[in-house]
């Protein structure tokens, strides 16, 4: 629980340690994955969080979001890194190339 609005997305860190989940109240949030303690809440967002997918290395996280951006993420503290601006309509979904570097 800690969410206040429903979860659309959820994703494990490649190392399977942590879960990122992605929700209608705005945020993502990443959780331990053997105990469930929340370890930090990603707020910045100004629309629903659609999507959230960790890097293949597992050192950021980029989130997708209604108010038509994606924003990437430290995994570590969860600070925002940037914000990927430009679209004109929402932004549904989000990932990083397979070898991370994109």
């Amino acid at each position: 629980t800690g969410h206040t609005g429903t979860v659309r997305n959820a994703n494990f860190s490649p190392d399977g340690n942590t879960i990122v989940t992605a929700s209608l109240d705005n945020t993502a949030k990443v959780w331990e994955t053997k105990t469930g303690k929340l370890l930090f809440t990603l707020t910045g967002h100004t629309g629903t969080v659609r999507n959230a997918n960790f890097s293949p290395d597992g050192n950021t996280i980029v989130t997708a979001s209604l108010d038509n951006t994606a924003k990437v993420w430290e995994t570590k503290t969860g600070k925002l890194l940037f914000t990927l601006t430009g679209h004109t309509g929402t932004v549904r979904n989000a990932n990083f190339s397979p070898d991370g570097n994109t």
